[in-house]
């Protein structure tokens, strides 16, 4: 027991036996009995204070320990929203552009740098870069690309900004049926992705998946889950989710 909680219990038993003083001083008129009482009080008042002082240090360190177990999980970097727009520049789907913005905000100080990862395609990739420059650094790593910015200054925790990926992809689409994947990790907010065809090789029909992390990939509902969007001569196609399944990848599949 420590010495705010002894005194707290001490302070609660003269508290009960003051007030059996003082009432008994009262009826039998005697003054030794009341000031005895009233001292007794006044040592359960400082007992309830320690006590309540130590309590509530208590809350206090066990609301410190949970904000740092808060801290302690969460990511560098958490990404507020993505928006991503693939256009095709010609009928034959040779060059593909590939624009990327996303909305983030940092969880820790001494952030200095952003890197986008898993940069994949089936053919070649070609003018890579971040907010219409070329990276600071760029890796490849048995076959994804990673490319990254350095910033002059250290980004302000909490404070949303935003950054821009573009490249081109070469001859990765050339399949009967294509698809674009994405992956939601780190992701708190919604999630964009659409797709301009050319008009001479529009889409006919469409489909977005999910393959939650340790799952089997699966359709979604249409009607709970995403919101696609479809122009009637197949030449554009969208599709938004609210709130994407941390870990998961997307993935848009269509016939032409």
């Amino acid at each position: 027991m420590s010495h705010e909680e002894f005194v707290g219990w001490a302070g609660l038993g003269s508290g009960i036996i003051g007030i059996l003083l003082t009432v008994a001083g009262l009826f039998s008129q005697s003054l030794a009995l009341g000031l005895i009482g009233l001292a007794l009080l006044v040592i359960a008042a400082v007992g309830f204070f320690a006590l309540y002082h130590q309590q509530r240090r208590l809350r206090d360190a066990e609301s410190k320990v949970d904000e740092l177990q808060r801290d302690w999980v969460k990511p560098h970097i958490t990404l507020l929203d993505i928006s991503t727009e693939v256009r095709f520049h010609d009928k034959d789907t040779h060059r593909a552009n590939q624009v990327e913005i996303r909305k983030a905000h940092v969880n820790y100080p001494g952030i200095t740098e952003f890197w986008f990862r898993g940069i994949d395609a089936d053919g070649e990739t070609e003018n890579l870069f971040i907010d219409d420059r070329v990276p600071d650094d760029r890796r490849t790593l048995a076959g994804p690309i990673e490319v990254g910015k350095r910033f002059p200054q250290e980004l302000q925790r909490d404070k949303p900004f935003t950054i821009k990926l573009s490249f081109d992809m070469i001859d990765a689409f050339q399949g009967k049926s294509e698809y674009l994947i994405h992956q939601a990790r780190s992701l708190s907010g919604s999630m964009r992705v659409k797709v301009h065809f050319h008009p001479e090789k529009p889409y006919t029909s469409a489909r977005v998946y999910v393959h939650p992390s340790h799952q089997r990939e699966r359709p979604l509902d249409e009607e709970r889950e995403v919101t696609v969007t479809r122009s009637n001569d197949g030449s554009e196609l969208e599709y938004v989710v609210s709130s994407p399944e941390p870990g998961a990848d997307y993935r848009l599949e269509w016939n032409w």
